[in-house]
């Protein structure tokens, strides 16, 4: 499956714990309307070593925009899994697999899968 856009913008708390806030969109040209928006809230962890490679997983409730064939709610839950390396200053690059999905609660449910790059700076 390819996804022809992802865009996202955040904000995460430091430490080992975290918090983070995440909204954006994705294009899939095979729907009929391509564009979906999303907002998340989600906590998870993010260990780092002392060379500043990291690897992170976040889980939280999931808003999105409209419904489609893989996704039958506009209430999902994301999974994020991050690893990547940061430095001294905070600048950042990482890559993450994200997983969209309702749990099962409404059909259907096959969920969405993105694989995006993470540039922070």
């Amino acid at each position: 499956e390819q996804f022809e856009r992802f865009a996202s913008v955040g904000y995460k708390t430091n430490g080992e714990l975290q918090l983070k806030a995440e909204g954006g969109i994705w294009i899939d040209y095979q729907d009929a309307t391509p564009v979906t928006g999303f907002v998340n809230a989600s906590g998870g962890y993010e260990l780092q070593t002392k060379d500043g490679a990291y690897v992170s997983w976040f889980f939280g409730p999931t808003a999105i925009t409209q419904t489609d064939l893989k996704l039958g709610s506009i209430f999902e839950f994301m999974l994020d899994f991050g690893i990547g390396v940061k430095a001294a200053d905070g600048k950042a690059f990482g890559i993450h697999f994200k997983h969209f999905s309702n749990a099962g609660i409404v059909q259907p449910n096959i969920g969405r899968d993105i694989f995006a790059l993470e540039v922070q700076f």
